[in-house]
Formats: C-alpha cells, sequence, structure tokens
C-alpha cells in the first residue's frame, strides 16, 4: 500500500502464490513485479519458462531478449532453450519473425550458434532465408554465416549464388572464375572474394600501380626473416573440369 511500484515485493508474493500451487496468480504477479524490478533475472527466467510451458513463444522471447540484454557473457547458455523452437515450423516462425522485426544484439551470436550445430539441414534455409527480406534484414556478417555452412556442407552453388546476389552492383562485374584477378577492390574478408590475413614478418597491401588489370597492384613485403606465407586466399567454386591458372 506504502509503494505500489515496488517489483521486488509483488516478486515476493509471486513466490509465495507459485508455492501454494496458484501458478495463474503468480505469473500475473511475476509479470508486474518484473516490469517494475527489470533487473531482476528470476522473474524473466520463470516467466520464459512459463510461456514456454503455455506454447506462447512470442512473450517467451521476450523474456528471453530481456535477459540475454542483462548478461555481459554467456549467451551461449540459453541458446539451446531459442534453438529448440526451430525444430517445429509453428514456433520457428515465431521465432524467425521475432529475430527479423526486433533484431536483438544477440542475434549474431545466436545464428553463428546455429549454424554450428551439426544435422540442421533444411532447418538452416528456414531460419536464414526469411531473415534476408525482414525488417532488419541479415548484415553481410550474418550472411557470410550462412554462406560459410552452405559451403560446408558442400552445397558451394547455393553459397555462391548467396553471395553474388549480396554483392553491391559495382562489385558483381568483376565476378568471374577468379574474382577481381587485378585487386582492384577492398578485400571483403569472407565468401568467394579475396582474404588477407595478418602474418607476423610480411605485410599486405594494394598499392596505385599499374597491375594485371588497371591501376592497383597487389604487394607483399617480407620483413628480413622467413614467413609460412599462405596469407592472399580466395574460395573458389568451378565446375569440374581441366582450368589454367594465369
Amino acid at each position: 500500500q506504502r509503494n505500489p511500484f515496488d517489483g521486488e515485493a509483488y516478486l515476493l508474493v509471486a513466490e509465495s502464490r507459485e508455492r501454494a500451487g496458484d501458478t495463474a496468480t503468480a505469473a500475473k504477479l511475476y509479470a508486474i513485479g518484473s516490469q517494475h524490478a527489470p533487473r531482476n533475472r528470476r522473474a524473466h527466467a520463470w516467466l520464459a519458462d512459463h510461456y514456454a510451458r503455455q506454447g506462447d513463444y512470442a512473450l517467451m522471447l521476450g523474456q528471453v531478449d530481456e535477459l540475454m540484454r542483462m548478461l555481459i557473457r554467456g549467451h551461449g547458455q540459453m541458446f539451446p532453450s531459442v534453438g529448440a523452437l526451430v525444430a517445429d515450423p509453428t514456433s520457428r516462425a515465431i521465432l524467425v519473425q521475432f529475430l527479423g522485426d526486433q533484431a536483438p544484439p544477440w542475434r549474431e551470436a545466436f545464428l553463428r550458434w546455429f549454424a554450428a550445430q551439426a544435422d540442421i539441414g533444411d532447418a538452416l534455409s528456414a531460419v536464414f532465408h526469411p531473415l534476408r527480406t525482414a525488417a532488419v534484414p541479415l548484415t553481410a556478417r550474418e550472411r557470410q554465416v550462412w554462406i560459410e555452412r552452405l559451403a560446408r556442407d558442400g552445397r558451394a552453388g547455393e553459397a555462391y549464388i548467396l553471395w553474388v546476389n549480396g554483392l553491391e552492383p559495382e562489385r558483381r562485374t568483376s565476378v568471374g572464375n577468379v574474382y577481381d584477378g587485378g585487386f582492384e577492390l577492398t578485400p571483403d574478408d569472407g565468401g568467394f572474394g579475396w582474404q588477407f590475413k595478418r602474418v607476423a614478418g610480411a605485410s599486405i597491401r594494394q598499392e596505385p600501380q599499374q597491375g594485371a588489370t588497371d591501376k592497383l597492384a597487389l604487394v607483399v613485403e617480407f620483413h628480413d626473416q622467413r614467413v609460412p606465407f599462405e596469407h592472399v586466399q580466395q574460395q573458389l567454386a568451378l565446375p569440374a573440369g581441366r582450368y589454367t591458372f594465369r
């Protein structure tokens, strides 16, 4: 009566009703308490579990999001609970819509975790594909997670088409058996473009000078020491056949 906005008080009463077996009243009190005491992790965890048991996955994800935003690290411990929604088409659609509309700060980390799981099969595209046209579409880094998993699964053709479709129009003119063979573009460090990797004892850069095709050339400089150099790389996706590298 003295302080009706004291969230912790609501949570104490909620715990009491929970112990008494009155789950419906406890859920209402936990919801009120979590609004007035938003940093109380136990309240959000209880509500997330309660909504999951009720099959209300949209409300469950809202509580999971609140918990995730409070965690500095350790998000991965909650990812299996979120990933379980992928198994059923109905709950998966709710999850994908939440990820696309809300774009929570843990979205990329979750997508990386999900894409690293074994035997996800068609669920990979079922999660990633709708996010291409979501309210907050896939970022370049998130798209790269998708491409890398497709390539690991031996689906290089799909990965390559996805990568090409994500290129800016002016970059598509450099698509060929070898992408940007003249090193005229900034490396994208992903997909099927050039990747310049850091290596002790050498430096890699592009300089304005006459190169293979136009105004830039690749320059690799070694700093007076032996270097196991393999740090300019590009993945190729080619049909089977005989090729000459020039």
